[in-house]
């Protein structure tokens, strides 16, 4: 579904040049729930803004249904763009917009027609647990409502795979259930792709079906989520599982 091929990205301070990622490969497969976790800064965002394609590798390439992203080709990239949702962390909506003028605001830059805007938003809004908040604006939202809206607005496109960046990181316990439940719905509903990053390693251990270890912009190891959890082999896993490390 999607590959990852020896993927760098570097930035350029004052100081020295260093690799937020470094000749980083894997594959997600369809179907998967792929999580990736790791310290605070380890590059987890960074990769995930490489494989959405905001942000531009210095080296390595992304493939999605065996088409390499090719960044030079504007037309091309956004395309294969459409083929990925993206939840950003802390919602990113607009807040002079209603709830359901958020939802539609990527069909809108399409150019498509009333009536397939309104189909697909008032679906949405349904799967999504909305109805009766198509008007609020989002000051008057709860966080889980806001995540919510974030998630219908990244399915307009019907997405082969979805991207979310923290999805839970800033809800209350009750409402994480709630966002891990929806999110388990829509993987099984819509046959859609997830790939996510979290620092909450009890979402990693619920929600998904295999997790990579990322540490300093490095593969650390990827193994199937209950294989991980049993017997984590790098210090860096058992330190972010909590498994007694060897001093």
């Amino acid at each position: 579904m999607i590959e990852i091929r020896n993927l760098t990205k570097s930035y350029v301070t004052q100081e020295n040049t260093f690799n937020a990622l470094e000749d980083i490969s894997f594959t997600v497969e369809d179907g998967d729930l792929f999580g990736i976790i790791g310290m605070s800064g380890a590059g987890k965002s960074t990769l995930l803004n490489v494989i959405s394609g905001l942000i531009k590798p210095n080296q390595g390439e992304i493939l999605i249904d065996g088409e390499i992203f090719d960044y030079e080709d504007e037309k091309r990239l956004k395309e294969l763009r459409k083929k990925i949702g993206f939840v950003f962390q802390g919602y990113h909506l607009l807040m002079q917009k209603t709830v359901y003028e958020n939802i539609a605001f990527p069909l809108r830059i399409q150019k498509k027609n009333e009536e397939e805007i309104k189909q697909t938003v008032d679906e949405l809004i349904i799967k999504v647990g909305l109805v009766g908040k198509e008007n609020v604006y989002p000051a008057k939202l709860s966080g889980g409502q806001k995540q919510r809206v974030a998630i219908a607005r990244a399915l307009v496109n019907k997405p082969r795979l979805l991207l979310l960046d923290e999805p839970t990181s800033a809800l209350d316990s009750l409402t994480t259930k709630e966002i891990i439940r929806l999110l388990q719905h829509i993987h099984k509903e819509e046959k859609v792709t997830m790939l996510l990053i979290t620092h909450e390693i009890n979402v990693a251990r619920i929600l998904t079906n295999k997790v990579l270890v990322i540490d300093q912009g490095r593969f650390i190891e990827l193994k199937n989520t209950e294989d991980i959890f049993l017997n984590p082999e790098s210090e860096i896993a058992k330190l972010l599982l909590g498994k007694e490390v060897q001093p």
